[in-house]
């Protein structure tokens, strides 16, 4: 589970606290994969999508079954914006 103080930030749209507090989490902790996740998640939703990836290949580098990464590296990989197309099957 990501960094609880990253997750509130996001929840109130303080996207940059919640960067900072999530890649402080991802720096040596076993929940780092969910930390690169998190990160690669706001990321995205900013439109920083280089980063966004380069996030998800850490969160997979860590944990290769994390399923919301995967999901969202491929999206990000198929159609560069970290969102499913409408009427895809993902």
């Amino acid at each position: 589970m990501p960094d609880p103080r990253g997750l509130a930030y996001r929840v109130q749209e303080e996207l940059e606290l919640a960067l900072g507090d999530f890649r402080r989490a991802a720096v040596g902790h076993e929940v780092a994969a969910g930390a690169h996740f998190a990160i690669a998640q706001i990321l995205a939703e900013t439109g920083r999508l280089r980063e966004a990836r380069a996030e998800c290949e850490r969160a997979l580098a860590v944990d290769p079954d994390l399923q919301g990464a995967k999901i969202l590296w491929n999206d990000l990989r198929r159609n560069g914006t970290g969102r499913r197309r409408a009427g895809g099957a993902g």
